[in-house]
């Protein structure tokens, strides 16, 4: 689906959970026209130069809201609401080419709040540029990364309970102790694992959560230190693993100007 049709449907559900009964129309830049109707909301897409990267491309681009003045407060809830809902957020759309290949693109978006302009010129008439935000989309096809990681809750009846952790970054890696003998005659060592472990190691925004709750918890010495953590790690493949581990380490650094965190790492 093109980033338009997309942006479309999502502010025409926000504008119903919101109870706006504007029209909507979204045009990309330079190839719009103003709506007949002046009390119609229109939403232009500006892409912005990005690049590409081991064909993953990076697209930074503004959406810009023409509004009268009256409309100019639907206007900004509509885009702060969708810049709010997409911010580090993540999707993976599933598509076939044309030799009916299956593909996936895994596909990062966020946005910055939105910034009113010329909302106080009550002098002019019909449309004028209210509201815009700049955002940046991400489109990474057939990649493989770490979509979704949910928290072990509990059992109820035949169904696990997981809760959905909302992190900022994810790091997933495995490191062994290996056992290097060099052998007589050879140029090269041979080794031979002795050990290994995964370590998973996250940041969060630290809220009132069940996972955040059992992290504090083992954290004060309330709950035993072995205390097992159970992850579903879901991948952009599709492909799920279910992981336990100890907290190894837990930081909550406090800001007066930053929203408080938890910088996690769990060991297998």
């Amino acid at each position: 689906m093109e980033f338009k049709e997309y942006l479309l449907n999502e502010l025409y559900s926000i504008a119903q959970e919101n109870g706006i009964e504007n029209e909507i129309n979204v045009a990309e830049y330079r190839s719009f026209k103003m709506p007949d109707n002046k009390e119609d909301l229109l939403f232009v897409i500006k892409p912005i130069t990005g690049g590409y990267v081991g064909g993953v491309k990076t697209q930074p681009l503004q959406i810009f809201c023409y509004s009268q003045l009256n409309n100019m407060q639907s206007a900004y809830l509509l885009l702060d609401t969708f810049a709010k809902k997409h911010s580090q957020f993540q999707m993976v759309e599933n598509y076939i080419d044309d030799e009916q290949n299956q593909h996936s693109d895994f596909i990062k978006m966020n946005f910055d709040t939105p910034v009113s302009m010329r909302n106080f010129i009550q002098s002019e008439e019909g449309y004028r540029a209210s509201v815009y935000c700049f955002g940046t989309i991400i489109i990474c096809p057939d990649i493989r990364d770490i979509s979704k990681i949910e928290y072990y809750v509990r059992t109820e009846g035949s169904t696990d309970i997981y809760e959905n952790i909302e992190f900022l970054d994810a790091t997933l890696s495995y490191g062994a102790v290996l056992n290097t003998t060099k052998y007589a005659g050879q140029e090269l060592s041979v080794s031979i694992k002795q050990e290994a472990g995964l370590t998973l190691s996250m940041t969060l925004v630290n809220k009132y959560n069940l996972f955040c709750g059992a992290v504090n918890n083992v954290a004060y010495g309330i709950v035993a230190g072995n205390t097992n953590f159970r992850f579903k790690i879901t991948q952009t493949s599709g492909s799920i693993r279910y992981v336990d581990m100890k907290l190894e380490n837990a930081i909550c650094p406090s800001s007066k100007t930053a929203a408080p965190t938890l910088t996690l790492t769990f060991r297998k």
